[in-house]
Order: C-alpha cells, then structure tokens, then sequence
C-alpha cells in the first residue's frame, strides 16, 4: 500500500470535481488525487463516486 499526499493543484480540481459531480469535499479531493496518480478503481460503499466519469466502484460484501 501506498500513501499518496495531496499537492496544492488538487485542491484546485477538487473544487471543480465537487460542482461538477456534486461531490462533498473530501471526495472531490480523493477523485483529485486519484485522477493525478492515474487510479481508476476505489472500493467504498458512497454511491456518491458513480457520479464521476472514469472512476470504477468496487463495493466490499458486508453480508
């Protein structure tokens, strides 16, 4: 695993990810981030992330 920290273009685009796809902050920034680093996949449960273009959802089983 690897920690990637978040540069001050980032912030820029996550302001414009959030109007955009109608994104809170902190995951307009993980898009931001990802979109950098060239990541196209996040495992999470927010549905909130099928609204942005490019961005694969895996959903973990909780059952």
């Amino acid at each position: 695993m690897k920690i990637l920290g978040v540069k001050p273009d980032d912030l820029i685009e996550s302001m414009r990810l959030s109007k955009k796809c109608s994104l809170l902050a902190s995951d307009a920034l993980s898009v931001a981030v990802m979109n950098r680093n060239n990541i196209g996949i996040i495992a999470t449960n927010d549905s909130d992330f099928k609204r942005v273009k490019g961005i694969e959802m895996w959903v973990p089983d909780v059952g």
